[in-house]
Formats: C-alpha cells, sequence, structure tokens
C-alpha cells in the first residue's frame, strides 16, 4: 500500500501506515481488531486510497483542470463588471457574502442595516449564480469533476475493491457479534 500511497502524494510525503491514529487499547481496540480480523492497520491504509485519496485527487485534478482555471477568470471577470469589482481570484462569494455583515458589525437580525445588508448579499448570489450559469463554470466543473472520479476509479481499482471487501467482510463481523 505504500507505493499507492506514493502514487497519492509523491516522493517526500510520509507513509500514512505509520501515520493514522487510532486506537490500540482498550475496548474500542479490542473491537476493531476482531471486527477487521486483526487488520486494523490494513483497513486504514485501504481507507487512505478509498477515501482520502479520492479526495486529493479530486482536489488537485478538478480545480487546477486548465478549462475551470480559465471559466473561473471569465467568471470572477463578470463579477467585476456586474458590481462587484473588490472581489478577489479565488476568494468565493460565500466569504464575501459573510464579509458584509463582518465589516458592518452586524451580528443580529434585529440591527437595523440587517435588512439592508440581506439585501446586498442576495444580489451578490444572484450575481454568482448568473454569472457562473453565463460563462458555464458549474456545468464544466461537473463534468471535469466526474471524467476525474472516472480516471482514479480506473487507477486505483483493484485498492477500492479491496477496500469494499474489508468492509463489507467487517460489516458483517460487526453485525454477528451484536446477534449473539
Amino acid at each position: 500500500m505504500d507505493g499507492d500511497y506514493l502514487n497519492l502524494v509523491g516522493e517526500g510525503g510520509e507513509s500514512r501506515t505509520e501515520g493514522v491514529p487510532y486506537p490500540t487499547v482498550g475496548c474500542m481496540a479490542d473491537i476493531q481488531e476482531t471486527v477487521f480480523d486483526g487488520e486494523v492497520a490494513e483497513y486504514h491504509e485501504q481507507s487512505l486510497v478509498a477515501r482520502d485519496g479520492l479526495t486529493r485527487f479530486i482536489i488537485d485534478n478538478v480545480d487546477a483542470h486548465p478549462e475551470v482555471v480559465d471559466l473561473e477568470a471569465a467568471w470572477l471577470d463578470c463579477m467585476h463588471d456586474n458590481g462587484f469589482p473588490d472581489l478577489e481570484e479565488g476568494y468565493h462569494p460565500i466569504y464575501y457574502a459573510g464579509d458584509l455583515y463582518f465589516d458592518e458589525d452586524i451580528y443580529s437580525p434585529n440591527d437595523p442595516r440587517f435588512a439592508d445588508t440581506k439585501a446586498a448579499e442576495i444580489v451578490l448570489a444572484q450575481t454568482d449564480a448568473d454569472c457562473n450559469r453565463e460563462v458555464g463554470l458549474d456545468d464544466t466543473r461537473t463534468d471535469i469533476f466526474w471524467t476525474v472520479v472516472e480516471e482514479y476509479f480506473h487507477q486505483f481499482e483493484v485498492q477500492l475493491f479491496t477496500w469494499t471487501e474489508t468492509v463489507s467482510q467487517a460489516n458483517l463481523r460487526a453485525q454477528n457479534m451484536l446477534a449473539e
């Protein structure tokens, strides 16, 4: 599995085999040892590929995709052209919306300025949605996302099936323990 970890994080990454914390003493450890048939470390190694690796692969390959980068720039230009010239690259509108309240020290809907700030937030959200639709950012990002997921599944097919089998067997053992 360490070879798979290197495929995911590149050279210089620590082995996750040694770095995944899980109980090794006590009742939780005893149950995990039984449920995973003595292969708790192997389960965590497989989980790296099945969950953590997939997440990292998506993050590294979707938002960095040249088409997404270009469309994000076009989206930002659209936002600038439609009343949000202060919006910065990489700064998501949801954070900008929070800043609308924070910058005005508005922390309650009872504040008399709340309604105006809420209206500004709604304009921001509508502009974001309109610009996103105009440049096709979400549609393209979604298409690229599924292409990246498919690529990952092909690249790590054996490891993913191994993890699925490990989890299925652990689930059966756990159900048997509960039935006793």
